[in-house]
């Protein structure tokens, strides 16, 4: 992650922050071949996910990342304004190495498979053998294969599982012995949501744009003629889904606030009537309110404007 500050807009020449996010994110696209770059604004506050956001869920994650790339080919096909480039959270083809264990082979020499993937962890990523102690700090020393060799499969399968069998005699076996591999290419994460798998479709809007409510329902509209297979569903998350979760909130909170001042204020006037009226009164200055946001067309945020 490459973190950059923009100046203050008095020393920009006039140049949009946004304008100059999106100068760079076009600058980077295709100048790495298989290196998925994202330019994206800080987000300051709590999480609240992509603008366009859509989560693919199903069992079959072939299927899921299919259906995925084939739903970003029809929704770019559409031409919706304000998307900005839609991309998937899963690259499927990363690098791998699968190592299959002659189990049987094992059993008999009296290695279990935990020892052996131990045995590669340790060489790739280490394991702590003691603690160094300088002025007072603990520094952990952990040992692994060097540079070097670290990644030399003709090194890594040809160094010996050291142990104790069971008559107590100390044993040496090489692990190509009982272990072979195969360069495959594999996922890069495998994402959960309630137990299921998820693969995500998302991106961010383009300059200019501030309702991302507006270009999902449009994205909506137009995904009512895409086909998706048996066993899976789509859902619409991120931003949306926080704001529609703030909203809910706020209007509960609103409404038991005002149950609980009519209560008080019948208590107070002994009648029914003059809550009523003053009840009225916080009704149309909140239709004054958002009439007015509505009919200026002015983008407003949920949380501060029901807060206030």
């Amino acid at each position: 992650k490459i973190t950059a500050t923009m100046r203050e807009f008095k020393y920009r020449r006039g140049e949009d922050s946004e304008a100059l996010r999106s100068k760079i994110q076009d600058a980077l696209r295709g100048v790495y071949p298989g290196v998925s770059i994202s330019v994206e604004k800080d987000i300051v506050g709590p999480p609240a996910g992509y603008p366009i956001n859509i989560e693919v869920e199903g069992t079959n994650y072939d299927d899921l990342i299919v259906t995925a790339e084939r739903m970003r080919n029809f929704i770019n096909d559409k031409d919706i304004p304000g998307i900005e480039e839609l991309k998937i959270d899963v690259n499927r083809g990363k690098p791998a190495m699968q190592v299959m264990i002659d189990r049987e082979k094992a059993g008999e020499l009296g290695i279990a498979a935990g020892q052996v993937g131990n045995q590669l962890r340790r060489s790739l990523f280490g394991e702590k053998a003691g603690v160094y102690k300088e002025e007072g700090d603990d520094y952990d020393i952990n040992v692994r294969f060097s540079e070097a060799i670290r990644y030399n499969t003709s090194a890594l399968f040809n160094q010996n599982i050291i142990f104790r069998n069971s008559k107590g005699i100390l044993v040496e076996i090489p692990l190509s012995t009982m272990v072979s591999q195969r360069n495959t290419s594999g996922f890069s994460a495998i994402k959960h949501r309630d137990a299921k798998r998820v693969v995500t479709v998302y991106s961010g809007m383009e300059p200019g744009y501030t309702d991302p409510g507006a270009i999902v329902a449009q994205i909506q509209e137009e995904m009512a003629d895409f086909d998706i297979p048996d066993g899976i569903k789509f859902d619409y998350t991120g931003e949306i889904e926080e704001r529609t979760k703030q909203l809910n909130f706020l209007i509960g909170a609103f409404f038991s606030g005002l149950g609980l001042i009519m209560l008080i204020l019948v208590f107070q006037f002994n009648s029914i009537s003059k809550p009523t009226i003053i009840m009225i009164a916080i009704f149309l200055s909140f239709i004054g309110v958002f009439g007015n946001l509505l009919f200026t067309g002015e983008p407003f945020v949920i949380m501060m404007t029901m807060m206030g």
